[in-house]
């Protein structure tokens, strides 16, 4: 089965990964480009889902929305989402993914500079029926 190899050359030299497998071999992870970031810098959220499965695996969504991330402060307040201001169709759709098939969802959250110094909380998604349960979350530390 051939495997495609994504390039994660565009992050720092200190990724941070969480990853998971799900029961048809599909392997999912959110990375970011770090874990310490100043304020008004630039954080990269990706989330990456793999067929591993000899099988092609096929997830059904509700919208257009393939994925949310979103970040939270210390009491578990939300205070970033990346859907706020984004317009989905609700229209029911499916994507197939092929043996070795990958997803690549990446985003760029501009720390705000007025946010306060302290950890917060990542977290990501798959929009997909079959998987919007598994959640992945990550600390990062915001520094003046």
């Amino acid at each position: 089965m051939p495997v495609k190899y994504i390039n994660l050359s565009s992050l720092s030299a200190n990724p941070q990964y969480k990853a998971t497998m799900t029961d048809e071999e599909l392997y999912e992870s959110l990375i970011i480009n770090n874990n310490k970031f100043k304020k008004n810098n630039l954080i990269k959220i990706m989330l990456i889902k793999i067929n591993l499965g000899p099988l092609p695996v096929t997830l059904q969504y509700d919208t257009s929305q393939r994925y949310e991330f979103i970040v939270k402060n210390q009491t578990g307040r939300e205070i970033w989402r990346w859907s706020k201001d984004k317009f989905f169709t609700p229209i029911a759709e499916s994507i197939t993914l092929n043996s070795g098939e990958s997803k690549v969802y990446s985003v760029i959250w501009n720390i705000p500079k007025e946010i306060e110094s302290g950890f917060y909380i990542v977290e990501g998604w798959n929009a997909a029926k079959e998987l919007k349960q598994i959640k992945f979350s990550m600390p990062v530390t915001i520094i003046p």
